[in-house]
């Protein structure tokens, strides 16, 4: 009988302890979902200046939510979205993060509701034709129990035109924020992207090396090549955007046109 007693308690843990970890699960698969109430985003530099961009907010809420945008330079937006009535922002031209210099460095965007009515938001590029060609889904903000976020980029092989890039965008959300960047390829930034340098005074980074800078909130850096770079990692001490992609893009190679694509990673 002692035996029987023991086998039901060593059975009895077993089940809490798989009841623990389901709900465990639950919640960080949650957390770790794209529906938030925190997002910190960017736009790649895509083949027009002049190309429509936007933000798509969507909530699976049964009632209307309100949400925030704001940036450091000054622009901001209230909304609101509902299940039946997606909100579409469009956001001025200028928030094209086109380079990786000084004028460049402040087009970060702050999305934001109520941690009680969270929302998930779509992050979208038009060509000169009104088509929308760069699309993605943004992942919001969240601290986990670490002090190296790690991230690796994505990029394309092949493309058309020898004045549109690969790219990798960054934007942080929070001050004082320390990156380190471990290129596949040749690449130049900024040595510290807190200053105001001409081209001359980039950084030329070699294949294998490794670079560290910081950034501030709401702080955006982009960095560019004519080559596939997928592998570089991006390494920071608190919670980072990275937004991978291409200006134009052939897929496949074979056809003469090409459109932008970007993936948050």
């Amino acid at each position: 009988m002692k035996a029987v007693n023991v086998v039901m308690k060593y059975h009895l843990l077993i089940l809490f302890v798989l009841v623990l970890g389901s709900k465990v699960l639950a919640v960080n698969g949650k957390e770790l979902s794209t529906y938030g109430s925190n997002f910190y985003i960017g736009f790649l530099r895509q083949y027009s200046a002049d190309g429509i961009i936007q933000i798509r907010v969507h909530t699976f809420e049964t009632s209307s939510v309100s949400f925030n945008i704001s940036s450091k330079t000054g622009y901001s937006y209230v909304g609101t979205t509902s299940p039946s009535s997606p909100a579409t922002v469009t956001i001025p031209t200028s928030f094209q993060v086109r380079d990786s210099g000084y004028e460049y460095r402040d087009l970060g965007l702050h999305i934001t509701s109520l941690p009680t009515n969270p929302i998930t938001v779509f992050v979208i590029g038009y060509t000169s034709d009104d088509t929308p060609r760069l699309t993605h889904v943004a992942h919001p903000y969240l601290e986990q129990l670490t002090t190296a976020y790690t991230y690796y980029a994505v990029s394309v092989s092949e493309h058309l035109y020898s004045f549109t890039y690969n790219q990798i965008l960054v934007v942080s959300g929070r001050d004082n924020t320390t990156v380190t960047i471990t290129p596949t390829q040749n690449i130049s930034i900024p040595d510290n992207p807190q200053l105001c340098y001409s081209i001359y005074m980039y950084l030329q980074m070699s294949k294998g090396d490794s670079h560290t800078f910081t950034l501030n909130e709401m702080q955006s850096l982009l960095i560019k090549t004519n080559v596939d770079f997928s592998g570089t990692k991006i390494v920071s001490n608190h919670p980072i955007t990275v937004i991978s992609g291409h200006a134009c893009a052939q897929i496949p190679t074979e056809y003469g046109g090409c459109d932008p694509i970007s993936t948050q990673i």
